[in-house]
């Protein structure tokens, strides 16, 4: 029961942020979309911050696991590599309304860029153990830094195409993905 009065606050507060951004929306009407007074709330969220933080760990959590499932298939690095960046940007840009950052005040912004960064290291280390087999000869840790260096490159360039989608909504992401796949990856395990 805790739980659906939880997800019922978070959909309600999602439903409520979308549709008149952060900054316009009150734990009152939050308690009124969700059907529950004001003081339940309170019960689950400490305020209004806290309700959007957590969706932002959501929409985090929710790409991490989409990726650990994706480690865990039996496919090429390369094809874990493409489902893993395409799995993050379309995520986002299906969660990007929910998530904007337009309407929030400065110390807010600064909350979720630490969040951000948090589960970026996860990410990273994720890819890195997809890229492993990839870097299969060579010095121990010259493969290490390569592969890392590596990774970090792919989830930069996700992040290159998620703020050009924000600027052009015609944006062919995935063509464009496609081509840094096949200039960044290493051709040995491709072929």
């Amino acid at each position: 029961m805790e739980d659906q009065v939880k997800n019922a606050i978070l959909n309600a507060a999602m439903r409520l942020f979308q549709r008149f951004g952060y900054k316009k929306t009150t734990i009152e009407e939050i308690a009124r979309a969700a059907q529950i007074g004001k003081g339940t709330v309170y019960l689950h969220f400490a305020s209004k911050e806290e309700i959007f933080m957590t969706l932002v760990q959501n929409h985090l959590q929710e790409i991490t696991e989409e990726w650990i499932k994706i480690v865990s298939q039996k496919w090429p690095p390369d094809k874990k590599v493409s489902a893993m960046l395409r799995s993050c940007i379309s995520t986002t840009q299906r969660k990007k309304e929910e998530l904007s950052l337009a309407t929030l005040p400065t110390h807010l912004v600064q909350s979720v860029i630490e969040i951000a960064e948090s589960s970026r290291e996860q990410r990273l280390a994720l890819l890195s153990t997809v890229l492993d087999p990839l870097f299969a000869t060579g010095e121990e840790r010259s493969r290490a830094e390569s592969r890392n260096k590596l990774a970090e490159v792919l989830l930069e360039q996700a992040n290159n195409i998620l703020f050009r989608l924000d600027m052009d909504k015609n944006f062919c992401w995935e063509k464009f993905l496609d081509a840094s796949l096949e200039l960044l990856l290493p051709t040995s395990e491709k072929e």
